[in-house]
């Protein structure tokens, strides 16, 4: 997680707002993957439906 707390104290500083998507920025894609990695873990962990199943009702649910 090293890396992620020095992205996390430069993007803090460059953009304190967080108006800009870092997400599809090449230069996040380090940090991304490893959020995903410690997300997808904590979802296996926790148990969590949408990690242990097929079922894909999370990704059509209406949100709005």
């Amino acid at each position: 997680m090293c890396g992620f707390s020095a992205w996390l104290s430069r993007y803090c500083r460059t953009d304190s707002w967080q108006l800009r998507n870092v997400a599809a920025d090449r230069s996040s894609a380090k940090v991304l993957a490893e959020l995903r990695g410690l997300l997808d873990e904590w979802m296996g962990t926790t148990g969590d439906p949408r990690a242990t199943t097929d079922d894909d009702r999370w990704d059509r649910y209406p949100y709005n």
